[in-house]
């Protein structure tokens, strides 16, 4: 599938409309439209605001997920984690993609804290 399949897909799992999609994100129907035709490409911005309103990954739509290998690599590396690491990772996973960017923000604020420093 292309991006604008992909965007489609996920906007009806999501129940919008072209309309309702457009008007969250601040945009026509009609770019809305476009972008699923395949006849304009979203911007990399548009295309996070897309995944941001969807609550889905940005990398679904450009067909991007994490391969299997990957995955089990991941798996492999969270083996040595600790229960607080697990935790922080479950509640970042919780989030949707905006939630994320935000954690990450307040995450390289508090390194900068010299209280919270090792």
């Amino acid at each position: 599938m292309n991006i604008g399949e992909n965007i489609r897909r996920a906007r009806k799992n999501a129940g919008l409309t072209q309309k309702e999609l457009g008007e969250k994100l601040g945009i026509s129907a009609a770019a809305v439209g476009q972008f699923e035709k395949k006849n304009s490409n979203p911007h990399n911005s548009t295309v996070q605001k897309i995944a941001a309103v969807l609550e889905i990954s940005p990398l679904s739509l450009y067909n991007q997920e994490p391969s299997q290998n990957m995955l089990q690599r991941t798996h492999t590396y969270a083996e040595h984690l600790s229960s607080q690491e697990t935790r922080l990772l479950a509640y970042f996973h919780m989030l949707n993609s905006t939630g994320q960017q935000e954690c990450l923000k307040r995450t390289k604020e508090l390194t900068k804290l010299a209280e919270y420093q090792k």
